[in-house]
C-alpha cells in the first residue's frame, strides 16, 4: 500500500550561490499554507493529409506558487514577503531545491525532488482587518530543472 507525505514536510529553499548550497543549508520560504509546483508546455498539431495529424511538444515552462503567512523574528535561513520582494525588485538569479523529508519509510527526496534557477516573478501581500496577514508569491524557472536526487 503507498505511503502518503504530510505537506509540512516539503521544502522550498533559494540560495544565491549554488544548487548544492540551496539543498544543504538554503533560505526556505517560512510560514507556507500552500505550495504549488507546476510545469506546462504547448502541443502544436498539425494535420496533413497523407501522414494523419502529426504533433510536437514544445519546451516545459515551470513555476512554483505558493501562499504563506507574513512572519517576522526570522533566521537567516527563513524568508517571508519581505525577503521576496527584495529578491524580485533586484532581479536576483536565485538557486532552488524543492525537497521533501524523510516521513517514516519514505526517504528524503523520493518524492518531491525539483533543483533549477529561476526569479521570483510575483510577490503580493494580503492584509485584512482582524485577519493574519498572507502572501502569494510565484517563482519563475529559468532553464532545465533535475528531477533527479
Amino acid at each position: 500500500m503507498p505511503t502518503t507525505l504530510s505537506s509540512n514536510l516539503v521544502y522550498f529553499k533559494v540560495s544565491p550561490v549554488d544548487v548544492a548550497t540551496a539543498l544543504a543549508s538554503g533560505i526556505a520560504v517560512t510560514c507556507l499554507v500552500s505550495l504549488s509546483p507546476s510545469m506546462t508546455a504547448n502541443v502544436a498539431e498539425k494535420a496533413t493529409m497523407h501522414c494523419g495529424t502529426l504533433k510536437t511538444v514544445g519546451s516545459p515552462s515551470i513555476s512554483i506558487s505558493g501562499n504563506g503567512v507574513v512572519a517576522g523574528d526570522l533566521t537567516a535561513t527563513e524568508a517571508s514577503l519581505l525577503a521576496i520582494q527584495g529578491y524580485l525588485q533586484n532581479r536576483t538569479l536565485l538557486y532552488f531545491a524543492l525537497t521533501n523529508a524523510v516521513s517514516g519509510t519514505i526517504s528524503a527526496n523520493e518524492v518531491v525532488y525539483m533543483t533549477g534557477q529561476g526569479y521570483f516573478s510575483t510577490a503580493s501581500g494580503n492584509i485584512t482587518a482582524d485577519e493574519i496577514a498572507e502572501f502569494d508569491f510565484e517563482f519563475a524557472v529559468d532553464g532545465a530543472v533535475d528531477l533527479s536526487p
